[in-house]
């Protein structure tokens, strides 16, 4: 092979070489928005493709969530505490809440901080539809959910009695009063606050081995959503939904009732398509 040929295989061999010394990554998600299905999709999948990445040296998951689905809460769960690098979870902006099914997502990570201004809690368990649960129903669904998030308190050291108290009584605290009940960690602005705090710090994962942060330097590289991810969600907002829906009915009608006119049928169909995909998504 002639030198010129070989060029490429040399660069590449080098890469290759010098990767572990190219400076580790903070890998950064975030979630605005009811967790669903499209939340699992993204945060599991995120989460499960940076298993394999050696140089993530933290994660960190930025939230701001009203809840949502149990099922989706308990997907994303599973893959946060199965993955190798240590997953933060900070509730930010200043104004943003962790509530309900936000609240566990932020009880099962390693390290949890919340920005000045916000809050978290309000986990008790609801219907899908938002209607009274039945009195044996509601009991175990209660229960199953305040040993649930007992469990996760315990696993990462954390005050399991405050935390069940969302569930059982429906509470809500601020920032300060999550620090001050052992609930989070810190309370930290932004992802740069939170990483200067975490400079230095040994954290303990649930299966019991420790790893020491050392972040100082290393590289904020965002993971958002995909395109087509994002188009779902803007698609997924219940107002938009039930205009999709309306306004396909009313391109429907028009063609019907005047044939041949086609665009107001195309458009239609295509509203109506987006509606019903809307609705598949919706919590």
């Amino acid at each position: 092979i002639s030198p010129m040929k070989r060029f490429p295989f040399l660069c590449l061999w080098v890469l290759l070489c010098l990767s572990p010394f190219l400076g580790a990554e903070v890998a950064t998600l975030r979630l605005n928005g009811p967790v669903d299905a499209l939340a699992q999709e993204y945060l599991v999948g995120t989460l499960h493709r940076l298993q394999t990445d050696p140089q993530i040296r933290l994660i960190v998951i930025q939230l701001d969530t009203p809840g949502g689905y149990d099922t989706s809460m308990r997907a994303i769960i599973q893959e946060m505490l199965a993955a190798k690098a240590p997953v933060a979870v900070l509730i930010s902006p200043r104004g943003a809440r962790a509530a309900s099914a936000g609240f566990f997502l932020m009880l099962a990570a390693d390290i949890t901080a919340m920005a000045p201004g916000t809050n978290a809690g309000a986990a008790s368990p609801v219907s899908a539809l938002g209607g009274e649960i039945e009195k044996t129903m509601k009991a175990k669904v209660t229960n199953d959910a305040a040993a649930y998030i007992r469990s996760l308190a315990k696993g990462h050291n954390r005050d399991a009695e405050w935390a069940a108290r969302t569930v059982i009584e429906s509470l809500s605290y601020t920032a300060e009063e999550c620090r001050d009940r052992g609930l989070i960690d810190m309370i930290a602005a932004d992802v740069p606050s939170l990483l200067a705090q975490l400079e230095g710090r040994t954290v303990t994962r649930p299966d019991g081995s420790q790893s020491a942060l050392r972040l100082e330097g290393e590289r904020i590289v965002p993971y958002p959503m995909s395109p087509r991810q994002r188009f779902l969600r803007i698609i997924t907002n219940p107002g938009l939904a039930y205009f999709l829906l309306i306004f396909g009915l009313i391109g429907l009608y028009i063609e019907f009732t005047h044939p041949g006119t086609i665009i107001p049928g195309v458009l239609g169909g295509i509203c109506l398509l987006l509606a019903f995909l809307a609705f598949q998504i919706l919590p």
